[in-house]
């Protein structure tokens, strides 16, 4: 296994293991290609949520976000 796909194998288990200890709903989409790795849902609400992992260097961690609007 990559260790770039084992390190997001790891980070969508913590997460996941997070949500369920916050009583939230968890579902798994099918196949690698869809644009979000979970779809959690709460009191009725549905949210899409994309995983990603990364490393502190020196104690810090760095997420670079982006934002990408009218996709298809």
């Amino acid at each position: 296994m990559a260790k770039t796909k084992q390190k997001g194998d790891i980070a969508e288990a913590y997460v996941l293991y997070s949500l369920k200890q916050n009583g939230f709903n968890v579902f798994i989409p099918w196949g690698e290609d869809n644009r979000y790795d979970l779809i959690v849902e709460k009191n009725g609400l549905f949210k899409r949520v994309q995983v990603k992992y990364v490393s502190s260097r020196n104690g810090v961690l760095e997420i670079p976000f982006r934002s990408v609007n009218g996709h298809q």
